[in-house]
């Protein structure tokens, strides 16, 4: 009893038996056990043994015998630690470092949003009035929505409103003036309004910025479009020159674009 006290400093399990219910009735079956076996041939042997010190040294003999055994097997029983035992030794060394949970952070949203996404659907749905509103709507919320202020252009050129159209446009192209399509939007709807010469500065413009993004652009659809509205915008001044320089762009890119070489041949009679 006395070696299990002092070994459950450094022998946790005993520790851990001796707090359990039945622990306290461990060491006596386990001294019981031993004895079993120990004490009839140590009996035998003292039968043999004459009087005196032989059978003294014979008595603690067996006990120390009788008390290793004992104790070594309380050691190998209790040598294992039990699953989610917690020592005094000091807390557990962590051999793995695990990565903190990440959090995920919900994107910012725009207010009024379902008015844009909502507005988007109707201008596609070409109900035009609606989107309007909607995109109104948004617009009222969101003032510096530069593609809000372009979908109503759309709308309202759509309707053929176009003053309504060229505010839009002129304000859209106010919050970023090195975004493209303003120019060119603004530049369709002042033709559409008979200001030409202000329709031909902004398709100027138009042109060059796409240059700038691309050298191949003017070999494209966009190229072969900003260049035909060009054409006819000289056209309509007078300056039919000009007019045929970009109806000759136009069949550069396409050779069989009919319109083009219609006004072009137009444009050459008139200089004649």
């Amino acid at each position: 009893m006395l070696l299990g006290g002092i070994s459950s400093s450094f022998l946790p399990g005993i520790s851990v038996m001796g707090s359990s219910t039945m622990g306290p009735l461990v060491l006596p079956f386990i001294s019981m056990v031993i004895g079993v076996f120990i004490f009839p041939v140590a009996g035998a042997l003292w039968a043999r043994k004459g009087a005196g010190e032989s059978k003294a040294k014979l008595g603690i003999s067996t006990l120390l015998v009788h008390t290793l055994f004992a104790y070594g097997l309380l050691v190998s029983i209790t040598l294992e630690v039990p699953e989610g035992y917690q020592t005094d030794i000091g807390p557990p060394i962590q051999t793995e470092i695990s990565a903190p949970e990440k959090q995920t952070l919900a994107a910012p949203t725009i207010e009024g949003l379902n008015y844009y996404e909502q507005g988007l659907k109707l201008l596609e749905d070409r109900n035009y009035p609606l989107a309007i509103e909607n995109l109104t709507g948004f617009i009222n919320i969101n003032p510096k929505h530069l593609e809000a202020y372009m979908a109503r252009g759309h709308a309202y050129a759509s309707l053929e409103q176009y003053d309504k159209a060229l505010v839009d446009y002129e304000m859209a192209n106010q919050l970023d003036k090195s975004y493209v399509w303003p120019y060119h939007y603004l530049a369709l709807t002042l033709r559409d309004l008979g200001r030409y010469q202000e329709s031909i500065n902004n398709s100027e413009t138009y042109v060059e910025l796409r240059l700038m993004e691309s050298d191949v652009w003017s070999e494209t659809e966009q190229g072969l479009g900003a260049y035909f509205h060009m054409g006819e915008v000289y056209f309509q001044i007078g300056q039919y020159k000009k007019s045929i320089e970009y109806f000759d762009k136009v069949l550069e890119i396409d050779e069989d674009h009919a319109v083009a070489l219609q006004k072009k041949l137009e444009a050459a009679g008139l200089i004649e």
